[in-house]
């Protein structure tokens, strides 16, 4: 059987039903489709779960054969919104669940993993729908401030890289070959799952000792920020020579002007001397900038999260903000 890699996104209470009733939900579903109208549908099956009667001998037989399923559904999502999510009026199943059903079936032998970590997504305060994303690595990097005060989103995987930054406030990390992200926005009142409130997962038979306790601060953010300001060497190291480099960069700006200057002076006596001392700080300069070459291959080869090209987007953009807020280096 070719294996299902299309990408699911369903609520998680019909995700748990699935893998509870696997080996019955295909039949189940294809015998709800042949109704065709999911009004009288479930007006009729809610009769019957109130114990009264009906004259559809089809729905009936249909509810006799699945009730403790039906129950489930009833108890668990509300008949009507579990026939309305995921088949409509007509009853014909949408897409999201035939292949959350595919899904579930090509990994059957493990349902019950499946199950154990679906109940436990299901804790998550506020996450309540499931995208299944078989082919997502999560290859993308986030970025915190922490110096927002209202709102910001960010995300909370099980395989976090942390990229340093010259600036502690602003956290920048990635979470490639995790099993998970959740997507969390932070407003003025809670921490909740964004992206209507999901969870977006790979697989579903990870470890549900990676996901968070919880979504509140103390077990996402102050983690992503504690294992971030972990990183000690790198930071410093980052920050030193970004500090460096502006400052050798600025001696050598100011030095250039200096012998533009001198180059359009007629009238100085010693301008032969002043041009030599110019030539000796121009020379000093570049014994400078071989010192920065070597303090730099030797805090990168400490500290493997650096780059050099993350070394030089950290100073252009320290340039950039020292230019625009005329911030002195700190």
């Amino acid at each position: 059987m070719r294996l299902n890699r299309d990408r699911i996104e369903i609520d998680i209470n019909t995700l748990i039903t699935i893998c509870k009733n696997i080996q019955i939900i295909d039949d189940f579903t294809l015998e709800i489709s042949r109704f065709k109208d999911l009004d009288k549908l479930e007006k009729d099956l809610n009769k019957l779960l109130k114990g009264k009667s009906i004259f559809n001998k089809k729905v009936k037989d249909f509810y006799i054969k699945y009730e403790e399923l039906i129950k489930s559904i009833d108890t668990t999502h509300g008949l009507y919104f579990f026939l309305a999510k995921n088949f409509g009026k007509t009853l014909m199943p949408f897409t999201n669940y035939k292949n959350a059903i595919k899904y579930v079936e090509q990994y059957k032998d493990q349902s019950l993993s499946m199950l154990s970590l679906l109940m436990y997504i299901k804790e998550l305060k506020y996450v309540n729908n499931v995208i299944i994303d078989p082919d997502n690595e999560f290859d993308h990097v986030f970025k915190i401030d922490t110096t927002a005060n209202y709102f910001y989103e960010f995300g909370y995987g099980d395989n976090i890289t942390y990229i340093p930054t010259y600036d502690k406030s602003d956290i920048q990390y990635n979470c490639k070959d995790s099993n998970f992200v959740i997507p969390i926005a932070r407003d003025m009142y809670s921490f909740r799952a964004s992206h209507h409130n999901s969870i977006l997962v790979n697989n579903l038979v990870f470890n549900r000792e990676a996901l968070p306790l919880s979504l509140d601060p103390s077990n996402t953010i102050d983690v992503i920020s504690k294992g971030y300001n972990e990183n000690t060497s790198a930071l410093e190291g980052l920050r030193e020579l970004v500090n460096y480099s502006i400052a050798v960069n600025k001696l050598e700006d100011e030095c250039s002007k200096l012998e533009d200057i001198t180059d359009s002076l007629t009238s100085i006596k010693d301008k032969k001397e002043l041009v030599e001392k110019l030539s000796y700080i121009k020379e000093n300069i570049t014994k400078l900038n071989a010192i920065y070459d070597t303090n730099k291959a030797r805090i990168v080869s400490e500290n493997e999260m650096l780059t050099d090209e993350l070394i030089e987007n950290e100073t252009h953009e320290r340039i950039r903000r020292i230019k625009e807020s005329t911030l002195d280096l700190c």
